[in-house]
């Protein structure tokens, strides 16, 4: 929904370094139950909220909070070409446009240029929203430690800055192949990538002093710029400019009117947007479908009555997120079934909510439930993002992975810095966001692109995806795993396979298994075994596994 990564895009998709500290707030936001309102608000103006330096953990997750700010994509050669004018003001309407989907549930994208063809916003809408970003200030790398901290962390790195210029003594050594050439080359890149950065942060100031000036631009041209606007809200709710002071911390005040006026009582958006993507997450279809507009090109709500409820509800709860959960998950239309006899002739489009929608798990849940189910979940509470394997033909194929597998790319941080073992066997939202190069398991099961705002996720069913979960690296490691365990105490049995097919049902499918389909992962095994030999037996275990891991009541949520 906030196009959370951890790259930059473009051409050199360079890191953006500690921006995981956002995802880690979230995180914990959402475990605590923080109001929703304080969410909004400290995500838009966490700084403005802080006087001082932070000294609690509170004005601590304020400030983190402002990673929002910086999710966007950015254009590291920017200064180069001397367009930072240009890039100033993509980052803006980017923020703009965003802040009004995942908030508002409004389309501004198009009022850059002109005004909304079909909705009551202006294109001075757009820019009166955009101005109150205006005061921010983008740095591109921030000190973030102290000389105390910078000798801390050299000390840390001193063990790999050894093992580099070891390698590099041995990349001059003549009679290398350029196999061997191109490999050391790679461990030195990753080596790097592991020192790099540890003391700078990408972040933003609030240029208080000197506010530029926000001016409707012709057609979105940033060297075109028209009539001066100040910050304001849209016109249809709040006709005039709005009414800032400066905050506590000494800021301009201005993201925190904005964020006060979201959460507020006049604007009527905030809570119907969040409790219907809440219903979106449960139900697979949101009470309005079209999750980021309630436009009048969106859909219309099907329940219009019990939207405003939950909206009213969610507020009088005092904007608290699990309470909303609890009420959604208790509720009768959760808990009815997929298949409830005649509702589907009576509504076919299900817009009455007489049964359970039928969807395949996401592509992060279904990861995470291939690694549950067969015993690897690794233990994981946040911290900087795994990096899993990815093929050499895929990392090449962009080229700036390859640049940084070169040596080439001067510290920007653009390669892939893959891990081995069980480090990468933690829960998805730990894996690292590069924008060039998706993780494939997750992109094949439809992962969104992280270059602009997710309404809702598409949900594909193509034989890629059964591909993915028979053959690929993630699937074979852990049904491996599981066949070992599954079969250890029973490999001497002369009945062996009763109790192997009993647990790969219950560990998969958590039920034991009719008499037809004990029959057919029987003989399953049976053929296996004899292409391939008794000594094959855990091959044969895993490909009843993955058969099962494979099957519609392991992907489909019922």
């Amino acid at each position: 929904m906030v196009r959370y990564a951890e790259s930059n895009s473009f051409e050199r998709d360079g890191a953006k370094p500690f921006v995981w500290r956002y995802r880690d707030y979230v995180i914990r936001s959402f475990n605590a139950d923080k109001p929703f309102d304080q969410f909004v608000r400290e995500q838009l103006a966490g700084d403005e909220l802080v006087a001082g330096d932070p000294q609690t953990e509170q004005d601590r997750d304020a400030l983190l909070a402002t990673g929002y700010l910086r999710l966007g994509q950015w254009d590291s050669t920017a200064a180069i070409f001397q367009e930072e004018a240009r890039l100033q003001a993509e980052l803006q309407a980017d923020l703009t446009n965003t802040t009004a989907a995942a908030f508002l549930g409004l389309t501004m994208s198009c009022c850059q240029c002109h005004d909304h063809k079909y909705d009551p916003l202006t294109q001075a809408d757009h820019y009166r929203l955009r101005a109150f970003f205006a005061s921010l200030k983008y740095e591109d790398q921030l000190t973030v430690s102290t000389m105390a901290e910078r000798q801390e962390i050299d000390a840390a790195n001193a063990p790999v800055a050894t093992e580099i210029s070891a390698l590099e003594t041995r990349l001059k050594s003549d009679g290398l192949s350029e196999s061997e050439r191109g490999e050391l080359q790679g461990q030195v890149s990753k080596l790097r990538g592991r020192l790099r950065s540890y003391d700078r942060a990408l972040g933003v100031r609030d240029s208080v002093e000197s506010i530029p000036a926000t001016c409707v631009l012709s057609q979105g041209d940033a060297s075109a710029p028209g009539a001066e606007v100040q910050p304001g809200f849209p016109a249809m709710y709040w006709p005039g400019d709005a009414v800032i002071g400066r905050s506590a911390a000494g800021g301009s005040g201005r993201r925190l009117a904005l964020a006060e006026w979201i959460v507020s009582a006049e604007n009527p958006w905030t809570a119907r947007v969040l409790v219907n993507r809440l219903w979106q997450q449960h139900f697979g279809v949101g009470l309005v479908s079209t999750a980021n507009d309630f436009g009048h090109t969106g859909a219309r709500p099907e329940q219009q009555d019990l939207l405003d409820w939950l909206a009213q509800e969610f507020v009088r709860g005092g904007w608290s997120v699990k309470r909303m959960h609890r009420l959604l998950l208790t509720s009768v239309a959760y808990r009815r079934v997929v298949d409830v006899a005649g509702t589907g002739v009576a509504d076919a489009e299900n817009v009455l909510w007489g049964r359970q929608t039928l969807r395949r798990m996401d592509a992060e849940t279904l990861r995470d439930c291939l690694l549950q189910a067969t015993g690897q979940m690794q233990a994981a509470s946040g911290g900087a993002p795994r990096w899993p394997e990815v093929a050499e033909d895929l990392r090449h194929a962009q080229p700036a992975i390859l640049e940084a597998e070169e040596g080439k790319d001067d510290g920007r941080m653009q390669g892939w810095y893959a891990e081995r073992g069980g480090e990468t066997r933690v829960r998805s939202v730990y894996l690292v966001r590069k924008r060039c190069l998706p993780i494939p398991f997750l992109q094949v099961f439809d992962l969104p692109d992280s270059a602009a705002s997710c309404a809702r996720r598409d949900e594909t069913i193509v034989a890629p995806q059964a591909i993915m979960l028979l053959n690929s690296p993630e699937t074979i490691g852990c049904v491996d795993a599981l066949s070992g365990e599954l079969l250890a105490g029973v490999s001497e049995v002369p009945e062996w396979q009763g109790p192997v097919i009993l647990g790969a049902f219950r560990r998969i499918l958590l039920r034991e298994p009719a008499a037809d389909e004990w029959e057919a992962a029987r003989l399953l095994l049976q053929r296996v075994l004899e292409a391939r030999g008794e000594s094959e037996r855990r091959h044969a275990v895993a490909e009843v596994c993955r058969a099962l891991l494979n099957s519609n009541e392991f992907v489909f949520v019922d």
